[in-house]
């Protein structure tokens, strides 16, 4: 009992550490370092190693060389390329031994931690009119709790390095605690924390994405034939995040209609990409290559650019993750990465077709909005990765190589 006892509290030590390395790798060499680190972790605890991931990721491996070093545009990123596959070989590692609805649930549990943690010190700073007193506590060490400041007021972006990312992570959440229903005082709380961070970031990615779940949510509640809490919680809350600061007229409502730099810089990154990519429709520049000589060229000689751009942002084609990767990785991958994510929320989810395409034109509202396609949480869309089968006592495998047959695994 007592050996049983430290196993479980080992196990979910190890989903702690796992979800933790997932949700904070970004570009940063030491996060990526973080995720490889875990998967040996978790490698040498278990020593489990499926195949089939292994295909997967040498399969990513050689299409990422081919794609950047053979047919690259511009000229190769070994550091670039090293980064890529320090992921894949960490996801590998990983997903070879997570169950996903366990690793999701300790995902939205971190994730409650850290808002709740944080969400303090943007009330500090909104209160104190920012007077710096954020800077001298102990938690800014590193950057992580630091504030953003858009059309003079502060947006909340709590560990992630900038508001949109944070609302994002945010919204995940939300749908995590909308898919499994609000039972609990508990799920209640979290809610309401998922909302006030997504209101507090200030990011209209983040405020059209909480519009779409209000509309998943209607429609659940339509099927259902009545409104419960949580509708309610979603229609004061949601109302509330579009009245509740002067600023989100600058921000959000200033980028539907085309006003601010924020909306011009978008307009820019967008237009970039979508120039490129029709010029390497197929095969893209390269992933790990040094785009900017490919920005440069078409900032300084492409008439249509300079024709139609509307600002000069030094971090050329870099806000919009669909366009990053319709660039990067060619039209044709785009594409199949897009119907990956449709397919496996459709099988995991269990959702019916209306509101599959909901929860999609989320993500891709997520893509469109942040370059996150290629961080670790929405690369494992391409490993196989265990799921407990409601309809039954054993799992069932999703992934490239899904067959929805039910393995002969026994629940955790």
């Amino acid at each position: 009992m007592f050996n049983s006892s430290i196993s479980v509290k080992a196990e979910n030590l190890l989903y702690f550490l796992i979800a933790l390395s997932v949700m904070t790798t970004s570009g940063a060499n030491w996060t990526v370092m973080f995720l490889l680190g875990t998967g040996i972790i978790v490698f040498a605890k278990y020593k489990k190693f499926d195949m089939n991931n292994f295909k997967i990721t040498c399969g990513l491996s050689i299409l990422l060389f081919l794609n950047s070093y053979v047919m690259g545009v511009s000229s190769f990123n070994r550091h670039e390329f090293v980064v890529y596959i320090f992921r894949f070989i960490g996801l590998f590692l990983i997903c070879s031994y997570i169950r996903f609805d366990k690793f999701s649930y300790w995902y939205v549990k971190i994730l409650f931690f850290i808002l709740a943690m944080t969400i303090p010190f943007w009330i500090i700073n909104f209160l104190f009119n920012r007077a710096g007193l954020v800077g001298v506590l102990p938690p800014h060490i590193f950057d992580l709790f630091s504030m953003d400041s858009t059309a003079s007021k502060l947006r909340f972006k709590s560990i992630f390095w900038e508001g949109g990312v944070c609302a994002i992570h945010a919204n995940l959440g939300l749908l995590y605690c909308i898919v499994n229903k609000i039972k609990t005082k508990r799920d209640k709380i979290y809610v309401m924390v998922f909302l006030a961070a997504i209101i507090a970031s200030i990011s209209s990615t983040g405020y059209i994405c909480l519009a779409l779940q209000l509309c998943y949510v209607t429609k659940r509640a339509y099927s259902n034939g009545k409104i419960k809490i949580k509708m309610l919680y979603f229609i004061i809350l949601a109302a509330g995040a579009v009245v509740a600061e002067e600023c989100i007229k600058g921000v959000v409502i200033g980028k539907l209609i085309g006003h601010g730099a924020s909306f011009s810089s978008r307009y820019d990154d967008t237009l970039l990409a979508i120039l490129i990519a029709k010029q390497y429709f197929w095969t893209g520049i390269g992933v790990a290559t040094n785009t900017q000589e490919v920005f440069l060229d078409f900032v300084h000689h492409n008439s249509v650019y300079l024709a139609m751009r509307k600002y000069f942002m030094d971090d050329m084609a870099s806000s919009n993750g669909l366009g990053n990767c319709m660039y990067k990785a060619g039209v044709p991958f785009t594409l199949m990465y897009m119907w990956m994510i449709w397919n496996r929320l459709r099988s995991m989810l269990k959702l019916p077709r209306t509101e599959s395409f909901i929860i999609c034109i989320m993500f891709a509202c997520f893509f469109f909005g942040e370059p996150i396609m290629s961080t670790p949480l929405f690369l494992m869309v391409f490993y196989s990765v265990k799921v407990k089968d409601t309809r039954t006592v054993n799992e069932v495998n999703y992934g490239l190589y899904s067959r929805t047959n039910i393995s002969d695994c026994a629940s955790l």
